[in-house]
């Protein structure tokens, strides 16, 4: 079963790339959301006081969502995504 990853980013984000780099290499689809581009969804990151980018979000659950590049946790996912 494949899972919906939206991962909110912003220009020139070192961390962005390399988070959506980990998620290319094992294949996983994804959709991005540039906050710069898209002010409204800038505004519901802060709203849920996620405000370190890329903010990484799986299947809506905002519960687990989590900002900045994490290798530990994207490690993780990878068993709830079956990467």
């Amino acid at each position: 079963m494949e899972r919906k990853i939206t991962v909110y980013t912003k220009t020139n984000c070192i961390q962005c790339t390399m988070t959506k780099n980990e998620l290319t290499k094992h294949g996983l689809t994804y959709k991005e959301i540039n906050v710069e581009e898209q002010p409204t969804a800038l505004e519901e990151l802060i709203d849920r006081n996620l405000r370190s980018m890329p903010v990484v979000l799986v299947d809506d659950n905002w519960d687990e969502a989590f900002g900045g590049f994490q290798p530990d946790r994207l490690e993780r996912f990878k068993e709830v995504v079956e990467w």
